[in-house]
């Protein structure tokens, strides 16, 4: 044993109960991870960088909680029954975290405010959804995926540039805006025919097809 380091480690196994306790004075790193009937309890500490982590898992349920002081990061994780919850925020840098997973789908949603950026993401059990807000660099991008049909919208106002698409079980859709370069283009595809048009008016120039 030194002192110096001031490491400590007992583990103790009893009818499948498993004891484990670790300890170290100067890095003030303190684990206990108690295991009885397939229920794990586990306690990280961590002094001068502010760590504390404490998992639960009792019958597939897990409980996770971090808090971090100095990077002021926190995440509460909950599992119960094929569901996850976890919740991240760090706020040091200006972030937030968030991510949710349950039986029928999951959610993302993560946001940069020093960035100036926003990250969601929506994956319900009948389609799934992305939106990007990016305000410092003037752009965004949302995507929706349903069961039915999808969808995708981007608008760039720094460069002029707008594209969204639709398709939706039955057929397609996608407008194109290009406002700087006058450009435009349409493309309609039923499911019983389709449709193409172009408009250019800096080239004069049109082509629909039926």
């Amino acid at each position: 044993m030194s002192w110096r380091y001031a490491l400590f480690c007992v583990s103790l196994s009893w009818w499948y109960v498993a004891y484990c306790v670790t300890a170290s004075w100067q890095n003030g790193v303190y684990c206990v991870t108690v295991s009885w009937r397939y229920a794990v309890y586990c306690v990280i500490a961590l002094w001068r960088y502010a760590v504390y982590c404490v998992t639960v898992s009792w019958r597939y349920v897990v409980y996770c909680v971090t808090a971090s002081w100095r990077y002021v990061v926190y995440c509460v994780t909950v599992s119960w029954r094929y569901v996850v919850y976890c919740v991240i925020v760090l706020s040091l840098h200006g972030g937030m975290v968030s991510i949710v997973l349950s039986r029928y789908g999951g959610m993302l949603s993560i946001v940069f405010l020093r960035h100036g950026g926003m990250v969601s993401i929506l994956l319900p059990r009948h389609g799934g959804m992305l939106s990007i807000v990016l305000p410092r660099h003037v752009g965004m991008l949302s995507i929706v995926l349903p069961c039915h049909g999808g969808m995708l919208s981007i608008v760039l106002p720094r460069h002029g540039v707008m594209l969204s698409i639709v398709l939706p079980c039955h057929g397609g859709i996608l407008p194109i805006v290009l406002p700087r370069h006058g450009g435009m283009l349409s493309i309609v595809l039923p499911r019983h025919g389709g449709m193409v048009s172009i408009v250019l008016p800096c080239h004069v120039s049109m082509l629909p097809i039926v």
